[in-house]
């Protein structure tokens, strides 16, 4: 969260429409002091007014991490806050700067160096200061590492490591709002396209490699609530005082291609993608958290694989929803599961079917649950999660079930269901130490028996191990109106019996 609130001093964005109010170039600065200062940030300066201009050189900006006796200053050069004399400010970034990451740690510090090009920035900021609009542009920027200077002062051995990376063009709408002891951000963006290369070579050894691609059409949107005197060390206080974070990122297509060689050997591959899309929602109501990609191929060759890899999946996703504050009456959750459309290439199939028994159409494997559950505590609270693993009890209480989706598809084969279980929390003796469930689960099974007389034919199945799967299909399962179709309804009832299509089995 620290990282993503604190990427860009410029992307400081909030709220709505402009106030036309009197805004200057130090009012500017002290805001971007004070919103720094709020992420437990500082940002330094040597200020010299000019006329119009603020001119800021030397800015450092500092980062603490006491849990891990590390500091980080970033010093970004010089730029310029310049009263436009209707109210608003430009600010100005040099073409070319250099910008130093000095890690300390221990009492040591190390640096990064990087030059960093700025191409036809428009930086317009505007309202008051309780209420700050930025809008600006920026045709490209590139940052290329321009040494790494070790601890002690020695640099790396010259071309040992180089990285650049390209973005643009960029537009950026939003500001930041001052309400009582709250700051609201919100930042509607686009980044154009993102290329990179990065690449090693180790003087001392056969280790080297190169990694390049990029992504097409990024954007990102945000929306940040952030109290006073807030601070990340202490989670349950800061969602308490009010934290929240909605916030989308994705991409239009991505490709990256890798190539890292070594004295055993090489291991090239290529990996790319038609979208991408990751959202979050944080509060102190509760995580919402998911993760999308779609179009995404996979071509791998390495030394220590005896046959390329080639795979590509259609569509793929992960999504989670869970309560994040203790609660006396059951809260929603909800987890979904999805990787559909996953194709290997023939030569793979080859390896363990190569007369072609066995469909290969695309895979699907498709999971949807949801459910209701109950926090005895906030699962923010840092001091009351350890004492729950030094007790070992549990941190709440699962309530109900709903299985609103199961799909498999593959080989040929299709495995389909439904269902719902309540769970009684005061019966931990029924299920060994589990609360009891009551209810229904319905599953649909198609191409079972087919599947199988095709693994007896390929050799991976005996007939008397085949005979022992079907009978056991038998008694779970009855047979539907499809072809090689069978149903199976497992049930359990208010008195802990275990049913399938009515006969007990517990």
């Amino acid at each position: 969260m620290k990282t993503f609130t604190g990427v860009s001093v410029l992307a400081l964005c909030a709220a709505t429409t402009p106030a036309f109010a009197e805004l200057s170039p130090q009012q500017v600065w002290d805001e971007i002091n004070a919103y720094a200062e709020i992420q437990g940030y500082a940002i330094t300066a040597v200020t010299e007014q000019s006329g119009d201009t603020l001119r800021l050189s030397d800015v450092t900006y500092v980062i603490q991490i006491p849990e891990e006796e590390m500091d980080i200053s970033v010093m970004m050069g010089d730029l310029d806050l310049i009263g436009n004399g209707d109210g608003s400010v430009t600010m100005d970034f040099p073409d070319q700067s250099q910008m130093i990451v000095e890690i300390s740690e221990g009492g040591e510090a190390g640096q990064i160096l990087i030059d960093m090009g700025i191409m036809n920035d428009v930086i317009a900021i505007s309202g008051s200061p309780e209420n700050m609009i930025f809008d600006y542009t920026i045709e490209k920027m590139t940052l290329a590492l321009s040494d790494v200077i070790e601890p002690g002062g020695d640099s790396l051995p010259e071309g040992m490591l180089s990285a650049n990376i390209a973005l643009g063009p960029i537009a950026v709408k939003g500001g930041m709002q001052r309400m009582a002891d709250m700051l609201s951000a919100t930042q509607n963006a686009t980044y154009g396209d993102l290329s990179y290369n990065v690449a090693f070579n180790d003087p001392d050894s056969d280790d080297a490699g190169s990694f390049t691609g990029g992504f097409k059409g990024l954007f990102a949107n945000s929306e940040t609530a952030m109290p006073e005197g807030m601070s990340f060390a202490d989670p349950l206080a800061l969602f308490q005082q009010g934290f929240g974070l909605i916030a989308k990122m994705g991409h239009a297509g991505g490709s990256h291609e890798f190539a890292v060689t070594e004295r055993r050997g090489a291991t090239t591959g290529a990996v790319s993608s038609t979208s991408g899309e990751f959202a979050l929602d944080l509060s102190d109501a509760g995580l919402t958290y998911s993760v999308s990609g779609s179009g995404t191929k996979l071509d791998l060759q390495s030394h220590e694989i005896p046959l390329p890899i080639s795979a590509e999946m259609a569509e793929s996703g992960f999504s989670l929803t869970v309560p994040l504050k203790s609660a006396e009456t059951p809260q929603d959750a909800k987890i979904e599961v999805l990787l559909g459309g996953f194709k290997m290439a023939d030569l793979l199939w080859g390896l363990f079917d190569p007369a072609g028994n066995l469909p290969r159409d695309p895979a699907t494997i498709s999971v949807a649950l949801d459910a209701k559950v109950t926090p005895f505590i906030d699962l923010i609270d840092i001091e009351a999660m350890e004492e729950l693993e030094r007790s070992g009890e549990m941190p709440g209480e699962l309530n109900s079930v709903t299985l609103r989706k199961l799909l498999v598809e593959a080989v040929g084969g299709k495995i389909s269901g439904e269902g719902a279980f309540t769970f009684d929390n005061s019966d931990l003796e029924s299920f060994d130490g589990l609360p009891r469930p009551e209810g229904a689960l319905d599953l649909q099974v198609v191409g079972a028996n087919g599947l199988i007389d095709k693994m007896i034919a390929m050799g991976f199945v005996e007939e008397g191990d085949a005979m022992g799967a079907r009978m056991m299909m038998g008694m779970f399962a009855v047979p539907g109106e499809g072809e090689d179709t069978l149903n199976s309804k497992i049930e359990v009832n208010a008195e802990g019996h275990v049913l399938a299509n009515g006969q007990r089995l517990k």
